[in-house]
């Protein structure tokens, strides 16, 4: 462009400034004049006149018009800001806005852009009061020559932009824009107003906050950051300044990504115009202007929503995002119009290495040779147990709307038929409150099916797996066995689901929380309500689970820890919402069972591959009908997650396409499926964490209501029916044994500690053949080498000895029950 310098107004070159009159025009022109200063004289009538009387009658009323103009506008409400939503780091996983606008404080904003936007748009900024009179005339003469030289102060234009943008219809907004007589009279009568209300600086802030710089950037600060990425607003140089001063006229135009030349054109304006103004010297306007304008491909512009959402597919944080949106909307209150424009900044609960570590783990087993399932999708929300945050939310189908993507809300919303053996979890904890005991308590359903007798419902239940047909509630957990769970509900509960329902809800299944559910479940005794055939969402079973091992107090789950506004004030939130829903010596006992299902030395049950070596683990696997969803919720003490494998588009259908599983009967269960998915997205997080152990089981919820059984070895029948029967108990001869005990005598008995009042204690009678009885077996005869009975009562982690507390026997089911449904 060359050196800049001031003779007598023009610049060199043969540039003039914008604005200066030509006095050759043709006749058209005057025509113009006299329509524009109409206007520009009712303006100046109405400016005048409340200062200075004898105008007469016409401009009396042009004044009287102006003076009746109405005003509302307060520059106390902020213009419309985006709010940022970030992971529990800070850092941003994306934006909400209308208009992407941060709002800057008069701090931020260096003196030379205040001052290249005076010069170039109003340089009688700080004379006038509102409305240029003088200013008015010479752009009208000078706009009705051909110039584009606007007639609006900095005030005006603010007016203009606050009722556009506060404009609620779009009729409204049209009404904000229109070139009329009646919008500029408006106007300039509430320019006036503002400028007696509010000081220089305080509008000159807000115009600079409010205007439109651009690619997507409304406000000052924002366009110092779309146009000079590397470069903080207070540090904008003055050749910076003056390129973003000039895009206030026409943002399109000036775009120096698009329209280089022009732009660079008018940032020369702009400096000639602060050069003019005394702004800056002819050294710095010069080499301003010899600067390069941003060229090359424009920096990324900020994500608008969730699926724009940070991280890309690799995080898949649009899932979270969306649940972020709605629970602030209907658990905090926040409207759209807030979220969108209230300039909030929401700090989440995410945790990014957690969202990264879960979001591989579903993504590896849903892809086999490079294709990822079209049908079978997995999801995994992982929740911090002592507080309810949500700490990742996991899915195998990839944010969005394009094929082969989604936005259901799978994670946070029942989805699916429902999550199978889980529920068996509730009827667990239901049984161990009515003080039913865990091991010594066993129910007999010969040839693995049961057909309820105190129920509406008489259908036959099956065992998906062969068990041994006498089992205790230990052992009926870990293996998954469905037809101890109906009898226990039939036999103990007599087919009352009240307890059991509500302990599912009172965990955290807000989903199962209505009347209509709780009408067919309670009212119509849905027994197999404890097989889990409702649909049933993840996150909340993530945080009924993590209960048990926060000490049977449940945590509502939460994705927001703070909320700012744009005032840089903290939003009152609620903090974690905890409760104390189940006794803490239940919830460490229900654990310890829990933690059988994940033990690899533990036969019979179903999650062996979710353990991890040195680590606390325990969980509970669950397969639908038909093979329709697999499910494995797992904790440790500090997270638990649930993991949900279907297809959402066919909930009711077989999955068909889980890689390395199609067409393997019987894998396709929790535990071959979603099981190793929590352990690959666990494994690694848990490395952050101490390897704390379970709470000991209690011994007082263990043994339930059980009573002592008195010791008949060595009496003969007659004896030890007697003296069961002195206590309560009945007596069953099963079979005969090798035994020192002298023949016809009891050779052994089960249980041998404690049985439930009234129950029937099974006893073997000696042939009197074997060696002499261990000297111990005097004083404690129920330890296991002195009781042999293996088909009745139940030892724990075996479906048949009497054992109350103490080393876990190997069970013994031939042959081993498969996971069930």
């Amino acid at each position: 462009m060359g050196r800049l310098e001031l003779r007598d107004g023009a610049l060199p070159a043969g540039r003039r400034l914008s604005g200066v009159a030509d006095p050759h025009r043709t006749f058209n022109a005057s025509l113009k004049l006299v329509g524009a200063v109409s206007v520009a004289g009712a303006l100046a009538a109405g400016v005048a006149l409340p200062f200075v009387g004898g105008a007469g009658v016409m401009a009396s009323t042009v004044a009287d018009g102006f003076n009746n103009q109405q005003c509302t506008l307060d520059l106390a409400s902020q213009p419309a800001q985006r709010t940022v939503i970030t992971a529990s780091n800070g850092q941003p996983i994306t934006y909400l806005y209308q208009q992407n606008r941060d709002i800057a404080s008069a701090k931020e904003i260096p003196p030379v852009v205040r001052q290249a936007i005076v010069s170039i748009e109003d340089r009688r900024f700080y004379q006038h009061h509102g409305v240029d009179v003088q200013g008015l005339l010479r752009a009208t003469v000078r706009t009705t020559s051909g110039d584009t030289q606007g007639a609006s102060t900095l005030t005006q234009q603010l007016v203009k932009q606050l009722n556009l943008y506060g404009a609620s219809s779009a009729d409204a907004r049209k009404a904000a824009v229109e070139q009329t007589a009646g919008r500029k009279l408006k106007e300039a009568r509430c320019a006036l107003e503002m400028e007696k209300t509010y000081s220089k600086d305080q509008i000159l802030t807000n115009y600079l906050n409010i205007a439109n710089f651009g690619a997507g950037a409304y406000g000052v600060k924002l366009a110092a950051k779309s146009y000079f990425p590397k470069t903080r607003l207070p540090e904008l140089s003055v050749s910076q300044a003056a390129l973003i001063a000039g895009m206030v006229q026409s943002p399109s135009r000036y775009n120096p990504y698009r329209h280089p030349q022009a732009a660079k054109a008018r940032r020369h304006e702009v400096l000639a115009a602060m050069l003019r103004d005394g702004k800056i010297t002819v050294a710095q306007a010069t080499e301003a202007d010899q600067e390069p304008v941003p060229a090359g491909t424009p920096p990324a512009s900020q994500a608008l929503g969730c699926a724009n959402a940070s991280g890309g597919a690799s995080y898949n944080i649009g899932f979270f995002c969306d649940y972020v949106i709605e629970y602030a909307k209907d658990q905090l209150g926040l409207s759209e119009e807030q979220l969108y424009s209230g300039g909030y900044r929401i700090t989440t609960t995410l945790n990014p290495v957690m969202q990264l570590t879960a979001q591989n783990s579903v993504y590896s087993h849903m892809t086999q040779d490079g294709v990822r399932a079209q049908h079978a999708t997995a999801v995994l929300p992982i929740v911090e147990n002592a507080t309810g945050y949500v700490r990742a939310m996991a899915v195998s189908k990839t944010y969005g709307t394009k094929p082969g993507q989604t936005v259901d809300p799978l994670p946070y919303r029942a989805m699916g038929e429902g999550a199978g053996s889980t529920y068996k979890v509730f009827t667990l904890l239901a049984a161990l409150k009515r003080k039913v005991p865990l091991r010594v308590y066993s129910i007999t359903t010969p040839n693995n099916e049961y057909t309820p007798t105190n129920c509406q419902t008489r259908g036959t239940i099956h065992n998906a797996g062969h068990y041994p047909d006498t089992n205790n509630l230990e052992f009926a957990t870990y293996a998954s066995a469905n037809t101890f769970f109906e009898a226990l509900i039939d036999q103990q509960f007599h087919c009352d689901l009240s307890e059991i329902y509500q302990t599912a809800v009172d965990l955290g299944l807000k989903t199962l929380d209505t009347p209509a559910i709780r009408h067919k479940v309670v009212d119509g005794q849905q027994i197999s309500f404890t097989l889990g055939p409702d649909s049933t969402n993840p996150l909340e079973m993530a945080g009924a689970f993590g209960t048990l091992a926060n000490e049977g107090k449940h945590c509502d789950p939460t994705p927001i820890l703070k909320i700012v506004d744009n005032a840089g004030k903290n939003v009152r939130i609620p903090g974690p919402q905890c409760k104390q829903v189940i006794d803490p010596a239940i919830a460490h006992t229900a654990t310890q069972v829990l933690e059988k299902d994940t033990d690899p030395g533990v036969s019979g049950n179903t999650a062996k591959r979710a353990h991890i070596p040195g680590y606390a683990t325990a969980g509970k696997t669950g397969t639908t009908q038909n093979n329709a969803a697999v499910w494995f919720i797992g904790f440790t003490p500090q997270l638990s997650g649930a993991v949900a494998v279907f297809d959402p588009k066919a909930p009711s259908s077989p999955l068909t396409d889980v890689p390395g599983y199609s067409g393997r009967a019987g894998d396709v269960f929790g535990g071959g499926v979603a099981a190793p998915i929590w352990h690959d997205a666990f494994a690694p997080i848990m490395q952050a964490y101490p390897q704390t152990p379970w709470p000991a089981e209690d011994p007082d919820v263990v043994r339930g209501n059980a009573v002592p059984v008195p010791s008949v070895i060595g009496m003969d029948l007659q004896q030890a029916t007697a003296t069961l029967a002195a206590q309560g108990f009945g007596i069953k001869v099963v079979g005969t044994q090798d035994s020192p005990v002298p023949k016809d005598q009891v050779a052994s008995q089960s249980p041998s500690n404690y049985a439930m009042p009234g129950d029937t204690i099974q006893v073997m009678l000696s042939t009197g053949k074997g060696g002499p009885l261990p000297p111990e077996c005097l004083i404690l005869p129920s330890l296991p080498q002195c009781t042999q009975v293996g088909t009745g009562g139940g030892g724990r982690g075996r479906p048949g000895g009497g054992g109350l507390i103490g080393p876990t026997p190997t069970p013994t089911p031939t042959p081993a029950p498969s996971p069930t449904p």
